[in-house]
């Protein structure tokens, strides 16, 4: 069997992402851990390549969650618990050139359905010391460039 990636492949994520989730547009309840994790890939579009957005593509894509979101809600008593993004929220951990702005949709994300926190790639830290937690509306918006160990009291099943 080739390990080439190929179409065919994605048939069966769980040998091609041991250990992990997919959650790019999606929404994952871990039952095993009572967690509920959101995710949204790409970055910002600054030169019309892969997985780049504009503001409005990332808010479409927020948006075909709603109906989830309000499931959550309704069923587990919260909208989610983590909320995992490749780019960082717009002034939030972003940077001014063109490549590494944020979203602004994420702002209003975290404001409407309060994470217990975010996480965030997509901004690199070069030095040890650079601060990685920075806080939108008393949520921990957190750069987990490279890695990033998370503690959480995990909720009762």
């Amino acid at each position: 069997m080739s390990n080439e990636f190929n179409y065919e492949n994605l048939k069966n994520r769980k040998r091609l992402f041991p250990g992990g989730i997919l959650a790019d547009g999606r929404c994952r309840y871990l039952k095993e851990l009572n967690l509920i994790v959101i995710g949204f890939g790409g970055s910002i579009r600054y030169n019309n390549g892969e997985n780049q957005y504009t503001e409005f593509d990332m808010t479409l894509r927020i948006l075909r969650l709603l109906p989830r979101l309000l499931f959550n809600k309704i069923f587990r008593g919260r909208y989610l618990d983590i909320l995992i993004t490749h780019a960082p929220p717009r002034h939030v951990n972003d940077g001014e050139d063109p490549c590494h702005r944020g979203f602004r949709i994420f702002r209003w994300f975290l404001r409407r359905f309060k994470p217990v926190c975010m996480l965030h790639g997509h901004v690199h830290l070069y030095n040890n010391s650079a601060e990685r937690v920075s806080y939108y509306n008393g949520i921990p918006v957190i750069n987990a460039y490279k890695h990033y160990v998370l503690n959480l009291p995990l909720k009762e099943i």
